[in-house]
């Protein structure tokens, strides 16, 4: 995930309310540059913007591109969506009602695990070796003392537990060669998670931690939104990376997850190897760009596809799930 803040890139997380409803979101990232300014998803196209109320899908797409176009100015946008998605279709209608220019092109996809039958059944599918391996981490850890998986919402306890684990990921030496002082990504997520407010009825967050003698070596953070489970954020203590804590943790949590009633699939929200070790299915996403019709668009859209597109995805793809190899 890269620091917004620090690579010239601006948070912004558009909201559309009607009567005190929460309609739709969209966390965006904008940027200044030489000729306009652009915006795209924020966090390396990780997060889509989200609808609650399906009626209101086309008015929160015309609102969303009024507020970029005009009031942030915006010539370029380039905005992800889950190929399949019925908002895919909805934002091209609105592009075109807008008289836009609009391309398409293949983004990274998301691995996901649909949860059909028990634990056991799907544990039994994977490759033998990936079984193996994951009885010789449990060896490993065996041979440290004593360990343990918890479980737990967010709060200033599970926050501090949080950051002081990603103090000691390698993700700390990255940032600090590159002047970035923390994860902002991170930061906002343990904000939000904390708040008491609408935003618990839309979704709920857990975080699983394991420990090793009583310390804290590796987190998983899960978002729970309607039947999905979303993996979003992991890390673990460098010195104990020979045991692959990250990894490990998250076949715990993804057995539990198994165990929720309510969760019919797993979402790795990228689609890194890593994750290929529980037979995932890669799904496919949009990467729609849309573009003013001006000389300074087709400048903008240059400038980005050949410089900033490219880079924020090899950071974002450098710094997601990978704490689990």
């Amino acid at each position: 995930m890269y620091n917004s803040m620090d690579m010239g890139w601006t948070p912004l997380l558009f909201t559309l309310w009607s009567d005190d409803l929460l309609i739709g979101a969209a966390p965006l990232s904008l940027r200044k540059m030489r000729f306009s300014n652009y915006a795209c998803n924020l966090d390396g196209n990780l997060y889509p913007p989200c609808v609650f109320n399906e009626k209101y899908r086309e008015f929160f797409y015309t609102q969303l591109l009024t507020c970029l176009h005009s009031r942030h100015k915006c010539q370029s946008v380039i905005i992800t969506f889950d190929a399949k998605s019925a908002d895919l279709n909805v934002f091209k209608k609105v592009c075109e009602a807008r008289k836009l220019g609009i391309r398409f092109s293949k983004g990274n996809g998301r691995a996901i695990i649909a949860v059909t039958d028990s634990f056991d059944v799907f544990y039994s599918s994977l490759n033998r070796n990936i079984r193996k391996e994951f009885r010789r981490l449990q060896r490993r850890l065996d041979k440290l003392g004593s360990w343990k998986i918890s479980c737990s919402g967010i709060d200033s306890n599970s926050a501090k537990k949080i950051l002081d684990i990603d103090k000691s990921s390698w993700k700390t030496t990255w940032r600090s060669k590159r002047n970035i002082p923390n994860d902002s990504g991170l930061h906002s997520l343990l904000k939000v998670s904390q708040q008491t407010d609408c935003h618990e009825q839309l979704y709920s967050t857990k975080v699983w931690f394991l420990e090793v003698n009583q310390q804290p070596i590796a987190f998983q953070m899960v978002i729970f939104y309607k039947s999905t489970a979303v993996f979003i954020k992991t890390s673990f203590n460098n010195k104990f990376k020979k045991c692959s804590p990250g990894k490990f943790l998250m076949n715990a949590v993804i057995k539990e997850s198994f165990s929720a009633e309510a969760v019919k699939r797993i979402d790795f929200s990228t689609n890194l190897p890593v994750v290929k070790a529980w037979n995932t299915q890669c799904e496919e996403r949009t990467d729609v760009h849309v573009q003013r019709d001006s000389v300074l668009s087709k400048l903008a859209g240059f400038w980005m596809k050949n410089r900033l597109i490219q880079k924020c995805v090899k950071i974002g793809n450098k710094t997601g799930l990978s704490d689990t190899a």
